[in-house]
């Protein structure tokens, strides 16, 4: 009977030991996951400043292109084919799912190149309409 509650005392306490290490586990992930997110944010508003600079000296698409290192076939006087095949490059080329994983300020960069382009597509569809 003695080596029964002895051994039950045990596993709880195995138990407990346990309990806390997953606990502290979770604070950790937790911890690291708020300064992966700080850091990506500071390094967004520093990408977010360089692409309105960049985007205010661009007057159409295809210097947009250009100036983001997207080859654009008939450079400087592109057909409107020759840029939308450009465009759907820039597309496949900045899409967060193909961004690195292992580099924050890459993805970043992806992500909010990708959310530029898209945002000029879209104003010029409008124009259009």
């Amino acid at each position: 009977m003695v080596k029964r509650r002895k051994a039950e005392s045990l596993r709880l306490l195995d138990m407990e030991r346990r309990q806390k290490e997953r606990l502290e586990d979770i604070r950790n992930t937790q911890k690291k996951e708020e300064e992966i997110l700080e850091q990506r944010e500071k390094i967004r508003t520093e990408v977010v400043k360089e692409l309105r600079e960049l985007e205010s000296g661009c007057r159409n698409m295809a210097s947009l292109l250009h100036s983001l290192r997207i080859p654009v076939a008939g450079w400087p006087y592109p057909s409107p084919q020759q840029v939308k095949t450009s465009y759907r490059k820039a597309l496949i080329a900045f899409h967060p799912d193909r961004a690195s994983r292992s580099d924050i300020r890459r993805q970043v960069e992806a992500e909010e190149k990708f959310k530029l382009i898209r945002s000029l597509e879209q104003k010029n569809m409008a124009a259009l309409i």
